[in-house]
């Protein structure tokens, strides 16, 4: 059943029609939360039934797996809907990948953010950038002094892609001014520490 209501509405407009969308790029309004995170993070594919009480999911994984909240919305919700929180999704972003890939990526994460909340859901927002988008684009829609998450992870010892998270980050602090991050992966130099 999910297959087909994902055929029926592939570009999730039914979602559209009940959100609402920045002004400047359209992208869709996130909002924040301020609650502290205080359950455990894991990945949604390892979450457990009777851990479900004291999970917050991330979805740090393979885009694969989290193009499974997309096409299969409905039982993704069901499921969510048994945990406290949940982190938004982190549909990939990588330098090298086609401009317009990124920027669908960027948006999607941001779309699926907000379903879930319209949803009921607590979500704290995840927040990704990369190379040749405005930041202001990337963290259009997204909400300031907000409890928010980044990933870290892929890094490595990467020199490029090390500068371009770092660059990011400082971004999201001006702009957003989160109140509190999340950071899944390794802590970068020069990382803010509270």
């Amino acid at each position: 059943a999910s297959g087909e209501q994902t055929m029926r509405d592939p570009f999730k407009e039914t979602w559209c029609r009940q959100l609402s969308f920045s002004s400047m790029y359209q992208h869709p309004v996130v909002k924040a939360t301020i609650i502290p995170m205080q359950y455990n993070i894991l990945g949604f594919h390892r979450c457990k039934r009777i851990q479900r009480h004291t999970i917050c999911p991330h979805f740090y994984a393979p885009d694969g797996m989290i193009y499974r909240v997309w096409s299969r919305s409905d039982e993704t919700i069901r499921l969510l809907k048994l945990h406290p929180c949940a982190i938004g999704p982190d549909l990939s972003v990588h330098c090298d990948m086609p401009l317009p890939m990124k920027e669908t990526n960027i948006f999607r994460n941001k779309l699926i953010t907000a379903w879930w909340q319209y949803n009921g859901i607590v979500v704290y927002p995840n927040v990704v950038w990369s190379t040749g988008i405005p930041y202001e684009k990337c963290f259009d829609g997204l909400p300031k002094h907000s409890v928010v998450a980044v990933n870290s992870t892929g890094i490595g010892l990467d020199m490029r892609a090390r500068y371009v998270w770092r660059e990011g980050y400082e971004q999201m602090l001006d702009i957003l001014n989160p109140i509190h991050i999340i950071r899944y992966g390794a802590k970068q130099d020069g990382e803010r520490s509270e």
